[in-house]
């Protein structure tokens, strides 16, 4: 059942079942929306790379393929060591702040 009809029935049980006494089942967790909503306001990156599948490294640990990204990546403001990198590309590495706002990194990788 697709996750929004699954929580709109939960709803109209829970109060049903207020109405008769009867407890409603809790959704399943892989029915659950995601919680994080990122908003531009606050600290954090943007990346958007070309190709769309390099593979995103911030202070050696990766978060996997910029094109799997929901959207902005939530982290404190400070200065983070970033790299993209992909077969048959070179690697483009540097260094990069955050603020109070999410920046928004935009990059390019040279075939090799």
């Amino acid at each position: 059942m697709y996750p929004v009809v699954r929580g709109i029935l939960f709803a109209v049980m829970v109060m049903i079942g207020c109405a008769h006494g009867a407890v409603a089942p809790e959704p399943r967790a892989e029915d659950r929306p995601e919680q994080r909503v990122m908003v531009a306001d606050e600290p954090g990156l943007k990346v958007l790379a070309e190709p769309s599948d390099a593979e995103l490294v911030i202070d050696g640990q990766s978060y996997g393929k910029v094109s799997a990204m929901p959207g902005a990546l939530s982290l404190k403001p400070g200065i983070y060591q970033v790299s993209l990198k992909r077969e048959g590309y070179e690697t483009w590495r540097a260094e990069v702040s955050v603020g109070e706002k999410t920046e928004q990194l935009t990059v390019t990788l040279v075939k090799r």
